[in-house]
């Protein structure tokens, strides 16, 4: 799904490198990096992490399918 980032304001499918990059510059958290994180944190059975980025999901993006 294309999507237009606000942290790096360039339109992209998914995270990439440039993620982490900007994120950390800007002291932000994008939608493509949140959603890989979430995933990252699912899949290790990470239960505390995987409820704080669906609440700060929720809280900055509104509802979606992941949160």
């Amino acid at each position: 799904m294309r999507r237009h980032c606000e942290v790096c304001d360039a339109e992209a499918d998914t995270a990439g490198p440039w993620c982490e990059l900007y994120c950390s510059e800007k002291k932000d958290l994008c939608w493509f990096l949140a959603h890989k994180w979430l995933d990252e944190a699912d899949a290790r059975g990470d239960g505390p992490l995987v409820n704080a980025l669906c609440e700060l999901g929720r809280k900055k993006w509104g509802e979606c399918l992941h949160w």
